[in-house]
């Protein structure tokens, strides 16, 4: 993420519920920020991309810093939820291909279906949400059928 964007973004401290905003960082900062997420957490390599002469213990000073360690944990849930969950989505699309063992395709298929709501926990809330609506009065002798398979179930 390019520090201006990180300047523009505000940070949350979910355990002291404050909200820190992030014109608060530097650029050096900002840029130590992003390479800590980037590489993994080497806070020496991240300060030296920054810029900073020390960075062994910059890294350290940094890493101390409140304002700082909010904004690592904004940007790895950034890092998570836009990138993770895209490359996740492509790896389950991946194991549909025929390749793919028949087992695996089908848990694969079952996890994407269920992931947008037309798995079949879904489909079952969505037929109990309309025998539930409808009284049983109302309902044909297939309905009151299946009515009655899933409420033994």
């Amino acid at each position: 993420m390019a520090a201006r964007q990180l300047h523009r973004n505000g940070v949350t401290n979910g355990r002291a519920g404050r909200f820190t905003p992030t014109h608060a960082l530097n650029e050096s900062q900002c840029v130590f920020v992003r390479d800590y997420v980037a590489n993994g957490g080497d806070r020496q390599k991240a300060a030296r991309l920054a810029g900073y002469s020390d960075p062994r213990t910059e890294g350290y000073r940094l890493l101390n810093t409140q304002k700082v360690r909010d904004a690592i944990k904004h940007e790895q849930e950034r890092v998570i939820t836009c990138e993770g969950g895209s490359r996740a989505l492509a790896a389950m699309l991946g194991l549909l291909g025929e390749e793919t063992p028949h087992n695996v395709r089908f848990q694969a298929a079952k996890w994407i279906l269920e992931a947008a709501g037309l798995g079949l926990a879904a489909s079952i809330a969505g037929e109990r949400n309309l025998s539930e609506e409808m009284p049983l009065t109302e309902m044909c002798y297939n309905e009151l059928q299946e009515f009655v398979r899933q409420a033994r179930q």
